[in-house]
């Protein structure tokens, strides 16, 4: 058919309204004879569309390797060949263990050891994906092992961070360091021990790592584990000479960050093993929340002034919860949320959470109302009866508030930045609108100490449940910060105004959204926006 439409005069570079033509569409779906018919008949392979993207970066984000590679060698019979495809090619093959593609274009002579715009080479991506073939390959084509992205990031701390116990060993038998810092004095051997990757942190201990280094917070690797709750990794880390007292710049020792955060295992192991116990810590006995001595560690709180009647409360509680879960319900006759805790999830201390939501009283805050224990414990606060700020901006009666109730939610956050807390999750299911038409925050959860405080997709542990948020450091494995939330809070204005996630809908889905972040991008500024 094509080529019938070809013999009766079709333009081979006929453009539809995105100023996309036929050889788009075809290596977009990997239709490589058509691609060849389309270029046999001059068809410019090298013209963009209005995003600036040609037919070789559709076949590469589709991965569509047969069509790229054809590309590729018509790429170098032509002066018009674009670098920032061939390069593109390059960091897409590395990602994917395609080093039969990287050996093509090292056959035409392109720099394998090109750097991009955030410092980052192929062996980085090779690494961060677990690509041994890539990997093997670009070192044997002399590939810096020592080079460092503006994070700070090496190919050693991205395969750490990916779990990628075999390209690790290759980059140390290459002389990769075990040592390396990024910019917030992370190592690999932080990264490894925060989630618990035993073989990787023998085989770093083997290769000179230092148990006891300690990054731009005072942070141990210790420290990562007891936080992560990795009871296993604990003990290995002591009995490897990890200093079991030792604090953070925040004065929190491994003991203190596994009672904030639930982990009962850990806290018993450490307690039984001889940890110093701070007066008034909260600790976890049998499931149960207790004291040092019997003090608080907050002299003003009484609990029991929190604590509510269960017989006051009405929930709808879907069966089979797990973890954290918000459901709507009434509290003496008054709209609240409840954020209700599973004892089979390991969760922040709850106690401690109250300590710190019962100290915030801001009008763009949501408001405490009190605890509950019946069964599980969980938090009682006000139900922001307009709902979310999503759902506020999808109503075109409200477009003419929206810049006021995100003014509303940035004097929520400032206060919560001014009380060392992160708030770690922004987005606009995140700002409510009160009653009175008022935006708050809800759904905080962090502080500027905290190690993580990320949700996950199902099918990754690696990328934040929606990256659309996210800022490029935490992507590449930094703490959430004040910086990250001034980031997300961006993200959320543009969010209000497009009514949908930042990015939108665009083709590649969260991975094309984290690589366009990671790059430096941002999305369209909405004709709003002004």
């Amino acid at each position: 058919m094509v080529q019938w439409l070809v013999d009766k005069g079709a333009h081979v570079d006929g453009k539809e309204r995105h100023e996309q033509t036929p050889l788009h569409f075809a290596a977009r779906g990997g239709h490589l004879s058509v691609v060849q018919l389309l270029v046999e008949n001059e068809a410019c392979f090298f013209l963009a569309d209005d995003q600036g993207n040609t037919a070789l970066h559709y076949a590469l984000i589709n991965r569509e390797w047969n069509t790229v590679k054809f590309l590729l060698s018509s790429h170098y019979n032509s002066s018009h060949a674009q670098q920032t495809d061939v390069f593109a090619a390059l960091f897409a093959a590395a990602k994917t263990d395609r080093d039969d593609v990287i050996q093509l274009l090292h056959d035409y002579g392109v720099d394998l050891q090109y750097t991009n715009a955030q410092g980052r080479t192929a062996l980085h991506e090779a690494a961060a994906c677990g690509a041994t073939n890539c990997v093997n390959l670009l070192l044997d084509r002399a590939a810096d092992v020592h080079r460092a992205d503006h994070l700070g990031t090496t190919p050693a701390i991205e395969a750490v961070r990916g779990g990628h116990v075999d390209v690790l060993l290759r980059l140390l038998g290459a002389g990769a360091s075990a040592s390396d810092c990024n910019r917030v004095g992370r190592s690999a051997f932080h990264y490894a021990a925060e989630s618990a990757y035993a073989d990787a942190m023998d085989m770093l201990l083997t290769n000179g790592a230092d148990v006891n280094c300690c990054d731009k917070r005072g942070w141990t690797p210790l420290h990562c584990a007891a936080a992560a709750g990795h009871e296993r990794i604990v003990i290995f880390l002591i009995k490897k000479g990890g200093e079991m007292n030792a604090e953070t710049i925040a004065g929190k020792t491994a003991l203190v960050l596994a009672v904030e955060r639930g982990h009962a295992d850990v806290m018993k192991f450490l307690m039984n093993y001889g940890a110093s116990i701070s007066e008034g810590l909260p600790v976890i006995v049998d499931g149960d929340t207790q004291f040092v001595s019997g003090a608080t560690p907050n002299p003003n709180l009484n609990e029991a002034d929190w604590l509510i009647d269960p017989s006051d409360v009405q929930l709808n509680i879907e069966p089979g919860l797990t973890g954290i879960k918000i459901v709507e319900g009434t509290w003496l006759g008054t709209p609240i949320e409840v954020k209700k805790r599973i004892k089979c999830e390991k969760t922040k201390n709850f106690v401690e959470e109250l300590h710190r939501w019962s100290n915030l009283n801001h009008p763009h805050v949501v408001k405490l109302f009190g605890v509950c224990y019946a069964g599980e414990p969980f938090f009682v606060y006000e139900r922001a009866v307009n709902g979310s700020l999503r759902k506020y901006c999808g109503n075109p009666e409200n477009k003419p508030k929206v810049w006021d109730k995100l003014y509303e939610a940035a004097l929520g956050l400032q206060y919560l930045h001014d009380r060392n807390i992160v708030h770690g999750v922004l987005c606009c299911e995140s700002v409510v609108v009160a009653a009175n038409g008022v935006a708050k925050l809800r759904n905080f959860g962090g502080d500027a100490d905290d190690n993580a405080y990320y949700c996950y997709l199902e099918d990754s542990k690696a990328v934040p449940c929606s990256a659309d948020w996210t800022a490029p450091e935490v992507l590449s494995g930094f703490p959430l910060s004040f910086e990250s939330d001034v980031f997300a809070f961006g993200m959320c204005i543009v969010e209000a105004f497009k009514d949908i996630n930042p990015w939108g809908y665009i083709s590649g889905g969260s991975a094309a959204i984290i690589e366009a972040i990671r790059a430096g991008k941002l999305p369209a500024k909405p004709d709003e926006m002004s």
